[in-house]
C-alpha cells in the first residue's frame, strides 16, 4: 500500500484485514491527519502480516502508541510534523512502553524537531540492529548528549546507525564514543561538519573499533573532516558533497587520509563541480571497488599535478569494479582509466555533446580483464565504445524512449561484435522491431528483458520478438517482465530450448490456453519462476501438467495470497 494524507471511517473499513506486509501513511512533504483514532487502531490490529510501518503524522502520541503496542513489525519509521511537538514526559513514557513491546523490531527510524532527555530514554534497551535519527527541518542538533549517549550505549544489538545532524554538534560526537556499530552514516546539512570541533569528531570515529562502513554527506569539505578519517580500519567509505557547485578544496588532507586507510576496499565519491587533483587523491590505493559521480564538471579539470593529462594513468592495481556517473565529457578521465584490471564496469552517461568517442573507446578496449559492462544511456547513445569488447555480460538501460533510428541503428552491429557475450540484459519501456532484430542470432545463454526502474516492458512488436527468440540457439535462461499481455506474446515463447524461464509484471493471465500451450512446448524447461500481482484460476490452469523440476510462484510486493 502506498501513501494517503488523511483518513475517513470508510477508508479504515475498506482496508480492514488486508494481507499487506508494508504500510506507509503520509509521505515526504505531507503529513497524515489522523481523525478517527479508534477505527485506525482496529484497522492496524487487523493487519496480521504487517512487517513494515512508516508513519508521518500530526498526532496525539497516546493513540499512536495504542495502535503500535505489541505489533509484530520488524521495521518502524516515525516522523513528527514540524507543526506538532507533543513530546511531553508522559507521552514519551507511553512511547517507550510501546517501542519495548515491539519484540520483532530490528529497524527504527525517528525524525523529530529536536532532542530531549525523555525522547532518548524512550529508545533505551531496544533490541534493534539499525537506528536512524533525523530532524524534520534540517539536521538534528544534540543538546542532551549524555542522555543520547546512555541510550545508544544501551542498544547492545545495534550494528547500523544513521544520523542527520546540523553543523557543529559536539554533543553528538561525544554520544558516539565507543559504540560497537559496524556501519555509520552521517548527513551533515550545513558547513564542513566539524567546525571548531575536529578533535571530538576525530576521537569519536577512532573509538568505533568495530566500524567497517562509513558514509558522510557533507555540505562542503574541510581539512578537519578529512583529517578525522585518518587511520580508520574501515572497509567501505562513501563521501558526498551536497552543495550545488561544491568542490573538494582540501585535496592534500583527503589524499593523506585515504592513503592511511589500509583496510579500505570500497570507495565512493560524489562531487558536484570541478575538483582539480581529485583523481590523483585516490591513485595508488588498494581498493577493489571505486564509484565516481561527477556532476557539472568541465573538460580536463579532474587532475591538477600532471602537466600532460592525456599521459596520466590511474594507479589502482587491485581494482575489480568501477562505476562512473557523469553528465559531461571528461577526456582526461577516460585516458586515466586505460589499462586498469577491472572486470566489472558500470557507466551512466548523461551528456549531449560528446567529442571524445575515440578516447573512451580506446580506454574500454584496454581493459583486458573486463567481463561485465552495464551502461545507462540518457540523452545520447554511443554504440561505438562497445564494439569488439571481450565481455561476457552486458546490461543496457535506456533512461528515455529515444527514436528508433538514432538509438538502435548500430545496435545489431555492436552486439554481433561481442563474440564472447553470454548474458544480455535490456531495460527499455517501449520496444521496436529494430531492437528485437538487433539480437537475432546471438550466441548468448541468458537474456533478460524489462522496463525501466523495474517496470514492465510494453511489447508492441510480437512477431520480430518471436523470430529473434527462436534464433537464439544457445539460450538457456530467459527472463521477461511485461506490463501488458499483447496478443501473440505467449506464442513468442513456443518451442524454445530454454531450461529456465522467469515471467513477471502482469496482473493475471488473460490467455490461459496460449500460455499453457507455450509452456508445454518448452520440452527442456526445468525451472519456472512466476511473479504475479494477483492469484487467479487462470494462473494455475496455465501451469498444470508441466514436466518441470522447480516451480516458484510469488507476489513481488506482499507475498501471494492464494484463493484458488
Amino acid at each position: 500500500m502506498k501513501c494517503v494524507q488523511n483518513d475517513s471511517p470508510g477508508l479504515w473499513e475498506a482496508l480492514h484485514g488486508l494481507n499487506v506486509k508494508s504500510l506507509s501513511l503520509g509521505k515526504r512533504g505531507y503529513v497524515f491527519d489522523l481523525n478517527h483514532k479508534e477505527l485506525f487502531w482496529r484497522f492496524l490490529s487487523s493487519l496480521a502480516h504487517l512487517e513494515k510501518l512508516s508513519i508521518k503524522v500530526d498526532f496525539d502520541i497516546p493513540s499512536l502508541c495504542k495502535a503500535l503496542h505489541g505489533r509484530n513489525i520488524n521495521y518502524l519509521s516515525l516522523r513528527w510534523s514540524w507543526k506538532v511537538q507533543d513530546l511531553t514526559v508522559n507521552n514519551l513514557k507511553l512511547l517507550s512502553q510501546s517501542l519495548s513491546s515491539l519484540l520483532q523490531l530490528t529497524t527504527l527510524s525517528v525524525c523529530v524537531d529536536g532532542d530531549s532527555t525523555d525522547l532518548w530514554k524512550a529508545l533505551c534497551g531496544l533490541n534493534i540492529s539499525s537506528l536512524s535519527l533525523g530532524c524534520a527541518l534540517g539536521g538534528l542538533t544534540v543538546a542532551h548528549e549524555e542522555s543520547l549517549s546512555q541510550s545508544l550505549s544501551s542498544l547492545t544489538q545495534l550494528e547500523t546507525l544513521s544520523i542527520d545532524v546540523y553543523e557543529n554538534s559536539p554533543g553528538l560526537w561525544v554520544a558516539l564514543l565507543g559504540l560497537n556499530i559496524r556501519s555509520l552514516s552521517l548527513i551533515i546539512t550545513r558547513g564542513g561538519g566539524t567546525g571548531d570541533h575536529v578533535e571530538p569528531f576525530s576521537q569519536s570515529l577512532s573509538s568505533l573499533t568495530q566500524l567497517e562502513t562509513l558514509s558522510i554527506d557533507v555540505y562542503e569539505d574541510s581539512p578537519g573532516l578529512w583529517e578525522a578519517l585518518r587511520g580508520l580500519n574501515i572497509k567501505s567509505l562513501s563521501l558526498r558533497i551536497t552543495r550545488t557547485g561544491g568542490t573538494v578544496n582540501h585535496l592534500e588532507p583527503l589524499s593523506q587520509s585515504l592513503s592511511s586507510l589500509t583496510q579500505l576496499e570500497t570507495l565512493s565519491i560524489d562531487v558536484y563541480a570541478d575538483s582539480p587533483g581529485l583523481l590523483e587523491a585516490f591513485s595508488g590505493l588498494y581498493i577493489k571497488s571505486l564509484s565516481l559521480r561527477l556532476n557539472d564538471w568541465t573538460d580536463g579539470l579532474i587532475m591538477y599535478l600532471v602537466e600532460t593529462p592525456s599521459q596520466y594513468r590511474l594507479s589502482l592495481n587491485e581494482l575489480e569494479s568501477l562505476s562512473i556517473d557523469v553528465d559531461c565529457d571528461i577526456p582526461s578521465l577516460w585516458d586515466a582509466l586505460r589499462g586498469l584490471n577491472v572486470n566489472n564496469l558500470s557507466l551512466r552517461v548523461k551528456w549531449r555533446n560528446f567529442n571524445h568517442v575515440e578516447s573512451i573507446s580506446q580506454s574500454l578496449s584496454s581493459l583486458i580483464q573486463l567481463e561485465t559492462v552495464s551502461i545507462c544511456w540518457d540523452k545520447f547513445v554511443l554504440w561505438e565504445v562497445l564494439c569488439g569488447l571481450k565481455i561476457k555480460s552486458l546490461r543496457l538501460d535506456f533512461l528515455q524512449n529515444l527514436g528508433e533510428n538514432n538509438v538502435y541503428e548500430f545496435l545489431s552491429q555492436v552486439l554481433s561484435s561481442l563474440t564472447r557475450l553470454e548474458t544480455l540484459c535490456i531495460s527499455v519501456d517501449i520496444d521496436s522491431p529494430i531492437l528485437w532484430e538487433a539480437f537475432r542470432g546471438l550466441h548468448i545463454k541468458s537474456l533478460s528483458l524489462s522496463g525501466r526502474q523495474s517496470r514492465g516492458l510494453i511489447v508492441n512488436h510480437v512477431e520480430p520478438l518471436s523470430q529473434s527468440l527462436s534464433s537464439l540457439r544457445q539460450l538457456e535462461t530467459l527472463s521477461i517482465c511485461i506490463s501488458e499481455q499483447r496478443p501473440g506474446l505467449w506464442g513468442a515463447l513456443c518451442g524454445l530450448n530454454i531450461k529456465r524461464l522467469s515471467l513477471s509484471g502482469f496482473y493475471r493471465v488473460n490467455n490461459v490456453e496460449l500460455l499453457s500451450n507455450s509452456l508445454s512446448s518448452l520440452t527442456q524447461l526445468k525451472t519456472l519462476c512466476n511473479t504475479v500481482r494477483k492469484d487467479s484460476p487462470s494462473l494455475w490452469e496455465a501451469l498444470s501438467g508441466l514436466n518441470i523440476k522447480s516451480l516458484s510462484v510469488s507476489n513481488k510486493l506482499n507475498g501471494l495470497r492464494v484463493k484458488n
